[in-house]
């Protein structure tokens, strides 16, 4: 026990520091060496974070970073984009649904299933009760 004390004050804190140092050595790997996967990985994450404002602060904190790497971030579209970000023609990176504000998972399970019958071409066939 008098051994192991003396080292109890400083080896938890190596601990946490070796794996640290992992991770942050595996997510740099990733990032140089996969940008458009990280990335897309990051969005999705982001996305599926905290509610409100610093959802939203995390969410063009990294769109900032995708154009810093130019990393080309498409908008969201209503025939293309999925539930969530998606690797378009393997250098594109399109805005994932769930991540635009106050649309849910309900709005999105109809929209996908919808498409599935094409792609929507007027409004009044995405939104009959708007027109």
């Amino acid at each position: 026990m008098n051994l192991f004390e003396p080292f109890a004050g400083y080896g938890f804190g190596k601990a946490h520091a070796a794996c640290y140092a992992t991770i942050a050595f595996r997510t740099a790997y990733l990032k140089a060496y996969f940008p458009v996967e990280f990335m897309t990985a990051l969005l999705t994450a982001e996305s599926r974070g905290t509610t409100g404002p610093a959802k939203n602060e995390k969410i063009a904190q990294a769109v900032v970073e995708c154009k810093r790497l130019k990393l080309p971030v498409l908008l969201p579209d209503i025939n293309k984009s999925g539930d969530e970000f998606t690797i378009e023609e393997n250098v594109n990176i399109r805005f994932g649904l769930s991540a635009i504000k106050n649309v849910g998972d309900a709005a999105i399970k109809n929209i996908l299933e919808n498409r599935s019958n094409g792609n929507f071409k007027v409004l009044r066939i995405f939104a009959p009760a708007l027109t």
